[in-house]
């Protein structure tokens, strides 16, 4: 079925408009921990895109654009980015763990994927509960009796 939340990230891209079901995914540029994030290239209505998601300090410095709510293109400012860093932040101090999303057209279909993730346009950020990990209790009571 996959990952529940792989699914609902999903279902919000379709919510939101910027994504269709019918996109034929023609490769992958899968997530790793060393980048912080995973990309895919898809055939759209609109030609090929690239569609990237991951953590926002890895995300956010690839992006020279952001689309606004009238889904144009603007420059995304140091400004704007900060503000993006102070809703990140606000939301990981709430236990949420907080992945952006971006995207650009792609002209080159033989381009390196090394090189797919530049020029990127801002599409914004998604929050998760971030359930404690089983092992956890277990952690904490050993932390507890070390203090």
């Amino acid at each position: 079925m996959g990952d529940p939340m792989e699914l609902a990230l999903l279902e919000l891209a379709l919510k939101s408009g910027l994504f269709e079901s019918r996109y034929r995914t023609l490769d992958r540029f899968l997530f790793d921990r060393e980048r912080r994030r995973g990309s895919v290239l898809c055939l759209t209505r609109d030609g090929p895109r690239i569609y990237c998601k991951g953590a926002s300090e890895s995300v956010l410095p690839l992006c020279e654009t952001v689309l606004n709510v009238d889904r144009l293109e603007t420059p995304l400012t140091e400004e704007e980015k900060r503000k993006i860093e102070y809703e990140v932040e606000s939301m990981a101090h709430e236990g949420m763990r907080v992945l952006a999303f971006a995207f650009r057209p792609a002209c080159d279909l033989t381009e390196s994927k090394h090189l797919w993730e530049k020029n990127l346009v801002f599409l914004g950020l998604a929050a998760i509960q971030d359930s404690p990990r089983p092992e956890a209790p277990e952690a904490l009571k050993k932390c507890s009796a070390w203090l």
